[in-house]
């Protein structure tokens, strides 16, 4: 009798950090079902998932335990050596002449012409072996005689093809004569990236088939309907006589074929005076927009097709709008004119989507911020306030500079409510306050500055602390640009959390470890003679590189130790929040809500990226 057997793996939950996702673990369960109403044994289906909880709480317990009992082998721990393990198991006690069905939806990548899975417990940052090389496992599949009772051989795998230079251990061997008819179908081609909806329409197509459906046939009626959702697959269709492979190269040497306007790009960016890091800054940008860790250390032809590939569209020759986004941040900069005249020739049809990013990014980058600059005694006295009106995107407004001697902090406190009337006056929407001034005034609660009437400024702006002495580093310092890409690799609910301690002797142990948001575990507040030590802490974190912290300056009444009750509350704003950028809003609506934690508390927000000072710079304002 030719049994069917199906190995199903879906996975949601990773150890690497920052690139959790949802619904592989939802898929593999259809998938199960399909497989068993199309006659598979349950005992013959293996189920390898682990999942996170949906937005509607949903973790699919009665679901999975259902499947348990009707006797399918669900295994919730998707690493390396248990896949391996089910995979080992498959053909023990199979008649010959079956078939063997594997299903896999997670995460991927191409590197060295091959197709990488990644299970469950990779995680680069410690050991880079837990993948699982599709490519040498489907001719291994195909050809050693630990198999041969398996004759026909479908693959579905949901994965991402984005290139990484990461060289893959998992070198088996793959010799052997083939004895298998194989199909197999993955979600991109090579270099591309996986937007959603292969599995939607596979699983589709496998659901209804009631029976197992002939190999010759798989790709025949599966490609067409994959193509009306505008998805354009990497396929696989082997025999014992030759291989066929549709799409880019698989196995073997890497042959890259980029569309026509990554190179054009890439010529065009390689010739404009615009600064390596400026397309980098781009890049994080977009990909932050689009919810995207970043990967790796792409070099700017690996970023150009990354972005390209981001699409649902007829063909490889059509503009993402990743891409599309990425080239319009870039045309925002000074030395961007090339960019907007390349936008301006692009084709009529891709005007309105040009247009539509434009004005998204173009309202972003026109948001009004004010930013106040302090200078200070060694006393933590204010002595000078000077206030300027910017964007987003780092343009002077035609404002005249706010400028006032300062005598004592309720002169401070008047001085700012006056330039915030001057902007009023002057039609200038302000949005966020950025006050830049040295550690010795970090004490200072600036966002508790009563406004006339109108409850505190904190309330009704973004308020952030900058480092005085970093707004004017060019180019900033190493460890500056190191913690900013290290942020940028996470998404913010996986974003670590590192406590400050009260003793800098143990300042060393606190950067022994990953980086991370950091928050102290001591109180600085108003009173600068108790807090001059605790001030020095800060500062020493400041030179360390870190450009995102937290503190208060007022212990809580919430009892208890009051540093779980902030770290708790950090937690659920990391989670809260679709990108970093939007932390200091949710501290803000905090403050709205008098959550003593956001009233109480200051928050660094130094990027290193936005630099408006440098403008108005001077030997006075760069001295240490």
């Amino acid at each position: 009798m030719r049994e069917i057997v199906a190995v199903i793996v879906g996975i949601e939950k990773y150890s690497r950090s920052g690139i959790d996702i949802s619904s592989p673990f939802a898929n593999a369960m259809t998938a199960a079902r399909h497989l068993l109403g199309m006659g598979a044994k349950a005992k013959n289906i293996h189920l390898l998932v682990n999942r996170t909880s949906s937005s509607d709480g949903y973790r699919g317990e009665v679901d999975i335990e259902r499947l348990r009992a009707e006797g399918v082998t669900v295994l919730e721990e998707p690493t390396k050596a248990a896949i391996l393990n089910e995979l080992a198991s498959v053909p023990a006690g199979i008649p010959p002449d079956s078939r063997l069905f594997l299903y896999w939806c997670g995460h991927g990548y191409a590197g060295a012409g091959d197709r990488i899975l990644l299970c469950s417990d990779y995680d680069a940052a410690r050991c880079d072996d837990r993948t699982f090389n599709a490519t040498r496992r489907f001719r291994r599949l195909g050809s050693h005689p630990e198999y041969t009772c398996f004759t026909e051989q479908i693959f579905l795998v949901d994965v991402c093809a984005r290139y990484s230079d990461v060289i893959d251990p998992d070198q088996l061997s793959v010799s052997g004569q083939r004895h298998a008819r194989q199909v197999a179908a993955f979600a991109t081609r090579e270099g591309g990236y996986s937007r959603g909806g292969f599995s939607d329409v596979a699983l589709d197509w496998l659901g209804r088939q009631k029976t197992w459906p002939d190999t010759g046939i798989v790709l025949k009626t599966l490609l067409p309907e994959l193509d009306r959702a505008k998805l354009k697959p990497f396929t696989l269709d082997a025999d014992d006589e030759a291989t066929t492979i549709a799409g880019r190269r698989f196995g073997g040497a890497s042959a890259r074929s980029y569309p026509p306007h990554v190179l054009e790009m890439q010529a065009l960016l390689a010739s404009a005076n615009l600064s390596s890091q400026a397309i980098r800054n781009s890049y994080e940008a977009t990909l932050a927009d689009l919810r995207l860790p970043v990967e790796g250390d792409p070099d700017l032809v690996q970023m150009l097709a990354e972005l390209a590939e981001m699409f649902d569209a007829e063909d490889l020759t059509d503009i993402s709008d990743a891409f599309l986004q990425f080239v319009t941040r870039l045309s925002f900069d000074p030395e961007g004119a090339p960019l907007k005249r390349w936008l301006e020739e692009l084709p009529a049809p891709l005007a309105y989507r040009r247009n539509s990013v434009r004005e998204r990014l173009a309202a972003e980058a026109d948001e009004k911020l004010l930013i106040v600059e302090i200078d200070g005694n060694e006393r933590a006295d204010p002595s000078l306030l000077s206030a300027f009106a910017c964007t987003r995107a780092g343009k002077w407004l035609n404002v005249p500079p706010f400028q006032r001697q300062l005598a004592d902090w309720d002169e401070l406190s008047a001085a700012v409510n006056s330039a915030l009337d001057s902007m009023v006056q002057k039609g200038v929407q302000i949005s966020e306050i950025q006050f830049v001034v040295r550690p010795f005034l970090f004490h200072h609660e600036f966002h508790k500055i009563p406004r006339p009437n109108e409850g505190e400024l904190g309330e009704h702006y973004v308020v952030l602390l900058r480092d005085k002495y970093r707004a004017y580093q060019d180019p900033p310092p190493q460890a500056v640009l190191a913690y900013k890409q290290a942020m940028a690799k996470c998404s913010p609910d996986k974003i670590k959390l590192v406590q400050i301690p009260s003793e800098a002797t143990k300042l060393p142990q606190m950067f022994s470890g990953d980086q991370g948001f950091c928050y102290a575990g001591f109180i600085c507040g108003p009173d600068p003679h108790a807090e001059t030590g605790r001030r020095d802490i800060l500062r020493r974190v400041v030179l360390r590189g870190v450009g995102y912290a937290y503190w208060l300056q007022k212990e809580p009444a919430c009892g208890g130790d009051w540093t779980i009750a902030l770290k708790k509350y950090l937690l659920d704003a990391l989670a809260g929040v679709g990108q970093l950028k939007d932390l200091p809003s949710w501290i803000r609506n905090g403050r709205q809500e008098c959550n003593e934690l956001a009233v109480h508390g200051a928050l660094l927000w130094d990027d290193p990226d936005f630099k408006p000072f440098l403008k108005l710079s001077s030997p006075s304002r760069t001295s240490t």
